[in-house]
């Protein structure tokens, strides 16, 4: 096991090896609120494209399911008349020129696999920066009239009108301790100040939040990597199969295939992991990976691979909620349509 997925493990299987980061986390939680007050006094800058922001981000290191909460926000926006653009730090890419705009041509490697994944679910402009405000900006000049942005709750930098949190309902705040010691980037303090908290499982985690709901994964179908062609869930059925991810929870995966009838042979990997020849198996079972693993091996010579397509199952009262936000946003913004 890496280092990184043996830290992972420890957070959220509460071990007590992990307390020796314990100085680091007693200066880390004293930076932290020292950051946001030089943040609100102006020492360091802030600053609003002058359209609406809206982030979707969490409190916790790793995947919480972000990224399809994004996709369903982006295609929610353009149903409703609005010319969304997504801003992205693109963890992993290796450009050096910001900002960055996604195209049809754009590969993983360059910007980092979420915001191609999100570019070929909604074709929305993307914007990869490690500057948001500077990336917010650039989206509004090219047509854009609202600003979602794919992490970035931390990122004071740039001012926001409505959050979103989004919390992995298995895993929920770990060990409830701050970095190293354990997952958190910010104190649970700060889940009341979002606007909306949404928990990816059955079991909401902040019930006493005002605008809490649970919200579910659902499978839709499984895509030939090469070939594009689809194939029903019942694929999967009985069928022995290498399942590979390298995402924020692997175990939710691996979990979600065995529901849905396959026998998985688990190979997880950190979020974000930059994979080798080397780490695909070279056997005659086929391959499965998640969507977002997909957009990062299709330029392997890979053989008999498939992802699964799955949507991000949002409850009504969330939309009801977003939908109010985009009344009052088209009233404080001018210029804008709803």
């Amino acid at each position: 096991m890496k280092f990184e997925q043996k830290i992972t493990e420890a957070w959220y299987h509460k071990r007590r090896w992990i307390y020796v980061f314990s100085p680091i986390e007693f200066l880390y939680k004293r930076l932290v609120p020292i950051r946001k007050a030089l943040y609100k006094k102006g020492f360091l800058k802030s600053s609003h494209p002058g359209i609406p922001v809206i982030v979707v981000g969490n409190i916790t290191v790793g995947g919480t399911g972000k990224t399809p909460v994004v996709i369903e926000i982006v295609e929610h926006l353009k149903q409703k008349g609005w010319t969304p653009g997504v801003v992205s730090r693109g963890y992993g890419g290796r450009i050096k020129t910001y900002p960055f705009l996604v195209t049809p041509r754009t590969i993983a490697e360059e910007c980092g696999d979420e915001p191609v994944l999100i570019y070929r679910n909604t074709q929305a402009k993307i914007a990869i920066d490690s500057n948001r405000a500077r990336a917010a900006e650039y989206l509004k000049l090219l047509g854009c009239d609202i600003i979602i942005t794919d992490d970035g709750l931390q990122h004071l930098g740039l001012e926001r009108d409505f959050e979103i949190l989004v919390i992995d309902g298995k895993r929920g705040f770990g060990n409830q301790h701050m970095l190293p010691v354990g997952p958190l980037r910010e104190s649970v303090d700060r889940v009341e100040l979002c606007d909306f908290v949404l928990t990816n499982g059955d079991e909401n985690i902040c019930p006493q939040h005002r605008a809490s709901e649970c919200f579910n994964m659902s499978p839709q179908h499984l895509v030939d990597l090469v070939s594009r062609e689809q194939y029903p869930l019942s694929w999967l059925m009985d069928k022995e199969i290498h399942a590979l991810a390298g995402i924020g929870n692997p175990d939710r995966f691996f979990s979600l295939l065995e529901g849905l009838g396959s026998k998985p042979i688990c190979h997880p990997f950190a979020d974000h992991h930059e994979y080798k020849m080397s780490d695909i198996p070279n056997d005659k079972k086929s391959l499965v990976v998640t969507e977002k693993d997909a957009v990062k091996l299709e330029q392997f010579p890979i053989q008999d691979c498939l992802y699964l397509k799955i949507k991000a199952e949002l409850p009504q009262l969330f939309f009801t909620n977003l939908n109010a936000f985009l009344k009052q946003a088209s009233t404080n913004y001018p210029k804008v349509s709803s």
